[in-house]
């Protein structure tokens, strides 16, 4: 059995003794003063304790300096001085530190009225690193009590953690539906990130570089989640130009990167350059092990493909998009993707395998009682029914899935099972019916709003009129599209 002593010793950081140690001192003027100030010089470095203490110290003779308890010999206070870039008397309290690198940390140091208020900085490490396990297991809500559950940090937060905290919060907050206050958070988170980063010694640099640019990043994403996609555009492109001059070298992060840009192309209909980003973002998965973004970034790809009409590709990647999904483990976005699958099998004409992976989709939205995927699957499966000439299924399906959609607010899946309402009505020649699907279908896309619906919606109803002859009808209805558009630039 090894002694419990050589095991505590044999730990990486720890130290069996300290032979810098020249005596203890109960808290009192002298070694309050020192600690003070290492921690007020620390701070400003932007290091943690184990980052100071390094191969020489231990993190606990550190923080027993810091809080008074120990006092360094004198060589070991020239060495701890030298890595923090100040002179050695500074520490002692004989000189000033730089007031401009230190006026953030001096503050937050000396000006707390209760330290014992004040979280610990391991323990809001230990926070951020449980919160961020969380929010990549897709347990948003434990996630969120973990970072305080408030659009503020908790009270006593260390200020350097602050920016890591925001990224975290806003990270959290867009995976929770509320995009507009993870801006709120992100955009603080920044604004601190960039006054550190310019406090913060050479070698301390890239980490706020790379913080800045995940900060940047997911400006990106709740911006593009409020539909403001040349503002995303804006943000991601930023991460693009620190890419190209080096100041991020993580994998995952660039996957990122590239998969917002990928979205925003596609949104904007610029199909070519959305590929090309989202080809960069699959290659950066080598790098990195992370099956969601994976899935993500492949299911962009399909759907690329897709839309260039380059079915073939399209298909294998929705195939490497569920497999990444499978092997994440998120059963409702690999419900999502079997059903995205199968509406992009109905295009290329193999009902059999779309038939199979909707009914796959469907049962997994009854399991996980998931109102709204179980809506988009049955508007899909109305599709399915259309491809086969079933017009009466495809009208059943289509009416079962539109309440669900309005229950989860999907407008897209809501927009689908209308358009699908028209195709069925029209083969059954229920032009009254198929009118009407129209007609609700337009008014929808207005209240939502949706511009591409809605150009979809009024082309169709105007093509529709024009075919019996209501010539006149069918102009006003694109002429009331065209006055409209305006409004759509201006939001």
């Amino acid at each position: 059995m090894v002694n419990h002593m050589e095991k505590s010793a044999s730990l990486p950081g720890r130290m069996p003794r300290l032979p810098e140690l020249s005596r203890v001192k109960k808290p009192g003027s002298e070694a309050g003063v020192l600690g003070a100030r290492l921690r007020a010089a620390r701070l400003a470095a932007h290091l943690t304790q184990r980052e100071l203490a390094g191969e020489r110290f231990s993190k606990s003779y550190i923080s027993a300096i810091e809080r008074g308890n120990m006092v360094p010999s004198l060589p070991a206070l020239t060495y701890l001085a030298e890595k923090l870039q100040v002179p050695r008397s500074a520490l002692l309290g004989e000189s000033e530190i730089d007031g401009r690198a230190l006026e953030v940390s001096d503050r937050m140091v000396y000006s707390v009225a209760a330290p014992a208020s004040q979280i610990d900085e391991e323990e809001a490490r230990r926070r951020l690193g449980q919160a961020e396990t969380f929010i990549r297991q897709d347990r948003s809500a434990e996630a969120w009590e973990h970072l305080g559950a408030h659009v503020e940090p908790p009270g006593g937060w260390p200020l350097q953690l602050r920016p890591h905290w925001a990224w975290l919060a806003g990270w959290d907050l867009f995976l929770l539906g509320r995009p507009v206050e993870a801006v709120g958070c992100l955009e603080q988170g920044l604004q601190l990130a960039e006054t550190l980063r310019l406090h913060a010694p050479h070698a301390r640099r890239p980490y706020w570089n790379e913080l800045i640019e995940w900060l940047h990043c997911f400006l990106g994403v709740a911006h593009c989640a409020q539909g403001n996609t040349l503002l995303a555009l804006e943000f991601y492109q930023r991460g693009l130009e620190a890419i190209a001059h080096g100041r991020v070298g993580n994998a995952e992060l660039k996957l990122w990167v590239y998969k917002g840009l990928g979205n925003e192309y596609f949104a904007l209909g610029r199909y070519q350059q959305a590929g090309g980003y989202f080809q960069k973002a699959l290659a950066e998965v080598q790098n990195c092990n992370n099956q969601r973004q994976h899935g993500l970034a492949a299911w962009g790809l399909a759907t690329t493909y897709q839309q260039q009409g380059d079915l073939f590709r399209a298909k294998t990647c929705y195939r490497q998009a569920l497999q990444a999904f499978a092997e994440h483990g998120n059963q409702r976005l690999l419900a999502r993707m079997r059903a995205l699958y199968g509406l992009a099998l109905i295009t290329l004409e193999d009902c059999e395998e779309a038939e199979r992976q909707l009914q796959k989709s469907l049962d997994a939205a009854e399991r996980l009682g998931n109102t709204g995927l179980r809506g988009e699957a049955l508007a899909y499966y109305a599709s399915l029914y259309n491809a086969r000439g079933h017009p009466d299924q495809a009208i059943q399906a289509a009416q079962a899935a539109l309440p669900l959609a309005r229950q989860s607010g999907d407008g897209r899946s809501q927009g689908h099972a209308l358009f699908v309402l028209v195709d069925a009505y029209t083969a059954r020649q229920d032009r009254a019916a198929a009118e009407r699907a129209y007609q609700e279908a337009i008014r929808l896309a207005e209240q939502l709003p949706d511009e591409e619906m809605l150009g979809q919606a009024r082309q169709g109803y105007a093509d529709f009129l024009a075919e019996q002859g209501r010539f006149q009808e069918a102009y006003q209805a694109l002429a009331q599209g065209a006055t409209s558009a305006p409004e759509f630039a201006r939001r």
